[in-house]
């Protein structure tokens, strides 16, 4: 039985608000080797923020500290980042430790171009053996451990969820003794009933938006579609029917965007995964758009304009013979024959 829009939201914000609670409360989410109460693991790395010289763990000790690891060609690991540094602007790193941790085998010089005129007020450290992110059990970059002041384990979250900065603010506000575990729990807590709303709204805005587009409303369901995204920046299904009709307009700039934000937020999310090579397709980018286009056959919503767009690009290169099994197959896939028919019965 199909369930109804209002259903399908509901258990969608329930699903998401479980994920939410379990970032916040489960270690295990991003790294298999630390636990909550685990001492702060002993290092001594390089330096790569311009600084000569290494730096060891004995030098987040003493006070509250918070060590991330992250890529530095990850626009997450950025986000989090940039939100790191308001909160080390705001509270004063005089207060606390921070200390960032490549995960990616960087050079000094690969992480200072990758960030460019980015100017973080906390070291950055390589871990050229990986051997800190090998004691820790990472699983997942961006990820940020909280320390107290002894160097216990108090708080891990995984990636950068949306409300990433209030829970850092909260949480070194209690680490810091300036609030109680009580007060923390409520700064936190009405940032996903915050959530709660936008997500809702965001989906009921969403599925007018569907509904304008069938009704060819283009530009009210476009206009739809960004009060969407603009209410739940993560609504990766709305950022690809923005996609879409971009797209459709011409407008392959702002298509391709709306496609790639998608691709941030899940980045094997089939649809904005054929948007953009679509794209691709359009200005050039063949090769690319292929190596995209190869996985996504066989997916039944998506395979006849994928085996379309794969005729397209063996036509560009003057493989007409591919084309066209690639055109047959795509309209095998849209009308496709009766079982009768295909089985002579």
């Amino acid at each position: 039985m199909r369930q109804s829009p209002a259903k399908q939201i509901s258990l969608t914000t329930s699903l998401v608000l479980s994920v939410i609670v379990t970032v916040f409360s489960n270690p295990a989410l991003a790294v298999r080797n630390l636990e909550i109460g685990d001492s702060l693991p002993n290092f001594f790395l390089p330096r790569a923020d311009g600084t000569v010289g290494m730096f060891e763990s004995s030098q987040l000790t003493g006070q509250p500290a918070i060590m991330i690891f992250c890529r530095p060609d990850h626009q997450l690991s950025l986000d989090a980042l940039r939100d790191l540094e308001a909160v080390a602007s705001q509270v004063g790193l005089s207060r606390f430790r921070l200390l960032a941790v490549d995960t990616k085998l960087s050079t000094a010089q690969e992480i200072q171009a990758a960030f460019g005129n980015e100017e973080f007020s906390f070291p950055i450290v390589l871990d050229p053996q990986r051997a800190l992110y090998k004691e820790v059990g990472l699983i997942v970059s961006p990820t940020t451990l909280l320390f107290d002041a002894n160097g216990a384990l108090r708080f891990v979250i995984a990636s950068h969820p949306r409300q990433f900065r209030q829970v850092i603010q909260a949480r070194l506000s209690y680490l810091l003794g300036e609030i109680d575990e009580q007060t923390m729990n409520k700064q936190i807590h009405p940032s996903v009933k915050k959530i709660e709303a936008d997500m809702t709204a965001a989906w009921h805005m969403y599925n007018l938006g569907k509904k304008l587009q069938t009704e060819g409303n283009i530009e009210q369901a476009m206009s739809t579609f960004e009060k969407a995204v603009s209410r739940y920046p993560s609504l990766v299904e709305a950022h690809c029917s923005l996609g879409f009709l971009k797209f459709s307009t011409g407008d392959l700039n702002n298509a391709a965007k709306h496609f790639e934000t998608a691709l941030r937020h899940n980045p094997t999310f089939p649809s904005a995964q054929l948007g953009l090579a679509i794209v691709l397709v359009r200005t050039g980018e063949d090769k690319k758009a292929e190596q995209m286009l190869l996985p996504l056959m066989g997916q039944p919503a998506l395979d006849g304009r994928v085996r379309y767009e794969l005729g397209r690009i063996c036509i560009s290169r003057g493989e007409r013979d591919k084309a066209l099994k690639y055109f047959q197959d795509a309209l095998a896939s849209i009308f496709p024959e009766p079982q009768s028919a295909q089985t002579g019965g």
